[in-house]
């Protein structure tokens, strides 16, 4: 994904003071480095392989920094985003958390495990713990099972870093034998009390494995974003620290080094205009020679925000309220082949099937498959019908939707003050008093699965290109 370059952070400064922004600040952004106070990471699945084999999701948080940090990780379903599970992690300085995730034979959900030594609260008990389907319960998604627990994405907060010789930071050390001094002397009004302001540093990977002799890896690192979190250290079970919990300003790239700073009302909308796309931009592979196969990963981080799950409404940038076949937003699609012939699906086989001549992606995290081909076993799939052996292809997020019946102000998102700096020739600073961005906030990536032969096994992912959906962008990105 582009993000902030050299240049970018020159006009993301430049910007900040045409809008009068304190120089206390920190604008919401995607962090080039991989590195940041907040982790979103795309998708995590126990459902089964295109071979029948459940996958299991293997996840790290990293802190390459010399600071011990409280972080919060929480899991969040496929379908409206509703919490799964949330715990505290306490990372000791350039520690690395791993779990993992598997089925669950108790419920038919998920189950999330570590043999990681690192303190939590609380503390993960050998057994794993289940994910919990509370949240959703009898909402407008209509779907109470447990299988809506196999998929969804995860995201991680720092909420506070500790001094060294806190209890905090002397019991979350690990000793020469890489166990923590004394978690047990870790709580939740200690680390309250102790805490101190984030300071970044944090990357992570999600591999999404099938454990079979044929099996694969898909793996994929977490967007980092720089993000202000600024909640301080909350207990397990708040809905806080969370994309709320932030500083109402934005950067967000227009390409060719150049970048839109906004003004917004609120953290929410600040983060969305961070990852917002125009479209996004990947390749297919689906070679019979081979028996290749391609899924897309799409997630919408912060969905829910903006159409809750009991199904009473919904505002933009997304297009419709939740009712029990999704919240659908309506998108534009066209394959091209490598021989530069393009297409542009007329009929393609969504489920649930819409009218003929309408496509759409309803859920959170939603998946996009190939000739039927549902690499990741997906509840949340959208699958389009191509003649192309491969190629590439755009999804774009029309701005009013493509029904008459589309509100106005569907796939649109408002600043209130908003300043454009370019570095190209000519083209200088300017600012608005309103600014319109276009497109979803959106991340994700491809999968390739290669099967050749009944002894051989190949995948590769490859993050999405997109073109910006900041005003005043350049096109192509």
């Amino acid at each position: 994904m582009n993000a902030f370059t050299k240049k970018t952070l020159f006009a993301a400064i430049a910007g900040a003071s045409v809008l009068g922004v304190s120089g206390a600040a920190q604008a919401v952004a995607v962090s080039a480095s991989g590195m940041g106070e907040v982790l979103v990471y795309p998708y995590y699945t126990v459902k089964g392989s295109l071979a029948g084999v459940p996958y299991n999701t293997l996840l790290s948080i990293v802190n390459s920094t010399d600071s011990t940090k409280a972080v919060k990780i929480r899991f969040r379903e496929g379908k409206a985003s509703q919490e799964v599970l949330d715990f505290n992690i306490f990372l000791s300085p350039y520690d690395v958390w791993t779990g993992y995730l598997e089925p669950s034979a108790a419920s038919g959900g998920t189950v999330l495990k570590t043999t990681d030594t690192t303190c939590t609260l609380p503390a993960i008990p050998a057994g794993g713990v289940e994910f919990r389907n509370f949240d959703y319960k009898g909402d407008a998604a209509k779907d109470d099972s447990f299988a809506r627990l196999q998929e969804g994405y995860f995201e991680v907060f720092e909420m506070a870093t500790y001094l060294t010789g806190s209890t905090v930071a002397t019991s979350a050390k690990h000793g020469s034998n890489g166990v923590p001094a004394a978690c047990s002397k870790i709580t939740n009004s200690v680390a309250g009390d102790e805490a101190q302001d984030p300071t970044g540093g944090l990357s992570g990977t999600v591999s999404l494995v099938e454990p079979a002799i044929t099996g694969s890896n898909i793996a994929i690192n977490a967007t980092a974003l720089y993000f202000d979190v600024n909640s301080g250290y909350v207990d397990t079970g708040s809905l806080s620290p969370s994309f709320a919990d932030g500083e109402p300003f934005s950067v967000t790239p227009a390409g060719r080094g150049d970048a839109v700073v906004a003004n917004w009302g609120d953290s929410v909308d600040a983060t969305s205009a961070a990852i917002m796309k125009n479209s996004v931009i990947n390749e297919f592979v689906l070679d019979s020679a081979t028996n290749s196969a391609t899924s897309w990963v799409i997630t919408a981080p912060t969905k829910h925000f903006y159409v809750p799950n009991d199904g009473s409404g919904r505002a933009a940038p997304f297009q419709s309220k939740l009712t029990s076949t999704g919240s659908c937003d309506e998108i534009s699609i066209i394959t091209w082949n490598r021989e530069e012939q393009g297409v542009t699906p007329s009929g393609p086989d969504f489920s649930p099937q819409p009218e003929a001549d309408r496509l759409s992606m309803c859920w959170e995290a939603n998946v996009v498959n190939f000739n039927g081909k549902n690499i990741l076993g997906s509840s949340n799939a959208v699958n389009i019908i191509t003649g192309f052996q491969n190629g590439w292809m755009e999804i774009g997020f029309p701005t009013k939707g493509l029904a008459s019946s589309a509100p106005a102000d569907t796939h649109t998102l408002i600043s209130s003050s908003a300043a454009y700096v370019g570095l190209n020739a000519g083209f200088g600073a300017s600012s608005a008093s309103a600014a319109t961005f276009t497109g979803l906030p959106v991340i994700g990536f491809a999968a390739q699965t290669f099967r050749p032969g009944t002894n051989s096994s190949y995948a590769g992912t490859f993050e999405h290109k997109w073109m910006s959906g900041a005003p005043w962008s350049f096109a192509p990105f």
